[in-house]
């Protein structure tokens, strides 16, 4: 029976314990693992919860996982009671390369994340429904708010834009990026609607994040804050259509 469950040729290393969690098998890859270590104790190449696991599954449980690092292998044990025999199984799988990729994509997301706190522009991420996941610390200057109020909401909700005296639906820009294509960005030039109940101008450029599943990624919403810029436009053009002296609009201007 044990052979036919876990058969001595399997090449991940595999070990037996009896009730009172004595080895009663050790298969060759189990062995070599322990020669690898230079050890003669099974429990070098498992769990430090090794013997609190065994009772847990003679107590009843039906499986149990852990972790142990071996050297420079990264190695998940499979506890498993095999009622006909009366013995507990131990399965190690390695998943070094799975915890490799981890750890890669943790660091790759943290480096996004201090990037995109580190920028002065607002970055806020929604789904395609708008509700909020993500805002950069720019984003909730912006908008006057916080990541916990403002997550979950839908983006309407937090953002209010104007254009021309009249508040702009947010739902045409999101709508705008479902039927963008890849690499698409959408611009916009609005007003920021503050909780004072004065503005800003503000650039808006949004991109959808494309999945393989229709309905799932998001979309990518900046904001930049071009209120000194605007000003600075208005103030050029006036100067430019007054008389420096008088402040009258010059003939020019006026027959323009």
């Amino acid at each position: 029976m044990r052979l036919v469950a876990y058969p001595r040729e399997n090449p991940n290393p595999i070990a037996a314990f009896d009730l009172e969690g004595k080895t009663t098998f050790r298969n060759p890859a189990f062995s070599q693992l322990m020669r690898t270590l230079n050890t003669t104790d099974p429990g070098a190449v498992l769990p430090e919860k090794h013997v609190s696991f065994l009772s847990r599954i003679r107590g009843g449980e039906k499986q149990l996982f852990g972790e142990k690092i071996v050297g420079d292998r990264h190695m998940l044990a499979h506890y498993h009671m095999i009622d006909v025999a009366k013995e507990i199984y131990v399965y190690l799988q390695d998943i070094t390369a799975q915890r490799s990729a981890e750890r890669a994509l943790r660091k790759e997301r943290n480096q996004a994340h201090t990037t995109l706190a580190s920028i002065g522009d607002g970055v806020i991420t929604i789904n395609m429904d708008g509700q909020i996941i993500y805002l950069n610390a720019a984003a909730i200057k912006l908008c006057r708010t916080d990541v916990q109020n403002a997550t979950g909401k839908h983006l309407s909700e937090v953002v209010k834009l104007m254009d021309e005296d009249q508040l702009w639906p947010i739902e045409t820009l999101i709508t705008k990026c479902r039927l963008s294509s890849p690499s698409q960005v959408v611009n916009e030039e609005a007003s920021l609607l503050l909780s004072e109940g004065d503005g800003m101008h503000v650039h808006v450029t949004a991109t959808r994040i494309f999945s393989q599943e229709d309905d799932a990624g998001g979309i990518v919403i900046v904001l930049r804050d071009v209120t000194r810029e605007r000003r600075l436009q208005e103030e050029l053009h006036r100067q430019a259509s007054h008389d420096s002296l008088t402040e009258l609009m010059t003939s020019e201007s006026s027959i323009s």
